[in-house]
């Protein structure tokens, strides 16, 4: 089995894979706090339960919270004795990359990026939804192109409770009707059609930039609550976890 870990700002969501299927799978919130002891915790669980369905052979990881990926890698040294494969821009070098300075490209986009190519699914916009909200752009040529970074819907949520104390703080899901009919429904409108109509904004934008018609893909950890309401993209909730197990079967596997 081949460990594939997404170490995101909200969440932390593992996919273990045998012979290139999901065997196992594990979501869970990003702890930031007595990092060490929790994570110890955390994959001797994951551990015990993968290794009940088959041999750990390798893990490889995505971290986009730097305050606790050097404590995660060691975490994960010390439980699964296997030192993990972490992804980042100067990792992958393999494809064209047009920003204005590649190593930028975070792990996480990159990891999605690589499944994209793979699968030849460009020219594309990919839309992460996660706790930013991120879209990224590859041309028909496969090249990497940018993107753009917004405010998650839980940032934005708890940001508009914080401004305005007396407004509630809200349930993160999407309303049947636009029109909200009480402070609580008006909210979740706001901020739920907010983020779908921008995304279908932003990417019909940069289809207009690129002169192409692309394909739009969702992903990302809160990408289940709106995939339903989003008829011209594709829902790919593993997407970056496949890119990841694609670069470790290159990296490691064929050594490229």
């Amino acid at each position: 089995m081949i460990l594939t870990v997404d170490v995101g700002n909200s969440s932390v969501f593992i996919i273990g894979y045998e012979n290139n299927k999901r065997v196992y799978e594990n979501r869970q919130e990003t702890i930031k706090v007595d990092v060490v002891s929790y994570y110890l915790h955390y994959f001797e669980m994951i551990k015990v339960t993968c290794e009940s369905k088959s041999t750990i052979d390798g893990i490889v990881i995505s971290c986009v919270v730097p305050l606790i990926s050097e404590a995660i890698v060691s975490c994960i040294v010390e439980v699964f004795k296997i030192e993990p494969l972490v992804v980042s821009g100067k990792l992958i070098q393999s494809f064209e990359n047009r920003l204005s300075n590649p190593t930028e490209i975070g792990a996480d986009l990159l990891a999605t990026t690589i499944a994209v190519l793979d699968r030849n699914l460009y020219p594309a916009c990919v839309a992460d939804i996660g706790t930013a909200t991120k879209v990224t752009v590859i041309n028909e040529e496969g090249a990497f192109m940018g993107g753009v970074i917004a405010p998650g819907i839980g940032i934005s949520s708890i940001a508009l409770n914080k401004s305005i104390p007396h407004l509630p703080p809200i349930e993160l899901r999407v309303p049947k009707k636009v029109i909200g009919y009480d402070t609580v429904s008006a909210i979740q409108s706001g901020v739920m059609y907010g983020l779908i109509g921008s995304i279908e904004g932003i990417c019909h934008s940069i289809e207009g930039e690129l002169g192409v018609e692309t394909r739009k893909i969702l992903t990302g950890g809160y990408s289940n609550l709106i995939f339903e309401h989003m008829d011209s993209f594709e829902f790919m909730p593993y997407l970056l976890n496949e890119g990841l197990l694609i670069i470790y079967n290159r990296v490691v596997k064929e050594k490229l």
